[in-house]
Parts: structure tokens; sequence; C-alpha cells
């Protein structure tokens, strides 16, 4: 049997841990989440644009509202202690490199 547990995570949370997301992966990808403007700007449906560094060459992905929700569902599914520490609000910069690349690869990729 399974139980489906829907989890809230407020606006103002969510803003502070995208920019951990931003800190975290800065050794792979070039993002302006390290900015509020670039927080802000990723929760909407048009969303940022994320450079992959480590990929030759560099390559772009989107970052949108839709994909970070994706990524916090990868995120509660295979690794549900690192998402209890953003539901409660004790994530770190780690967390928010795992978060990013579940958001923009499906899996953890780098590190």
């Amino acid at each position: 049997m399974d139980i489906t547990v829907i989890h809230s995570i407020s606006l103002a949370r969510l803003k502070d841990f995208l920019d951990s997301a931003g800190r975290g992966s800065a050794y792979w990808c070039d993002s302006p989440l390290q900015t509020m403007t670039g927080v802000e700007e990723a929760l909407t449906r048009r969303g940022i644009i994320v450079t992959d560094m480590e990929q030759e060459p560099s390559r772009q992905y989107p970052l949108n509202i839709m994909l970070i929700q994706k990524g916090l569902q990868l995120m509660a599914e295979k690794q549900p202690m690192e998402f209890t520490q953003i539901v409660v609000g004790e994530h770190d910069n780690a967390t928010g490199d795992t978060f990013m690349q579940y958001a923009l690869f499906g899996d953890v990729i780098y590190g």
C-alpha cells in the first residue's frame, strides 16, 4: 500500500532554498540564482537559463516554476531525507546542488 503526502513550502523558504541551489551548483553551472532577481524570475513560467559548464561545449537548460516543482518531487521520492531538510528550512548548498540536478536532468550526475 502507498500513501501520498503533499508538502507545502512557503515562498520565502523556496526563495532562500533557490539561492542555496545557485550557490551549491556553482562548481558546474552558471545561473542567475545567486541574485534575488534571478530567484524571482526562476519562479515564473518563463523562468531563467542555466548554463552547464561541465559539458563540452557548454549547454543551456531552462529552469522555471514547473521544473522547480518537478525537481522537488524527484527529491521527495529519491532522497527524502534531503527533501525534509528543505521542508524544515535546514537545507544547505549541497542540498541545493542535488535539487538543481534533479530539476534540470532528472537525476544527480555531478558530485
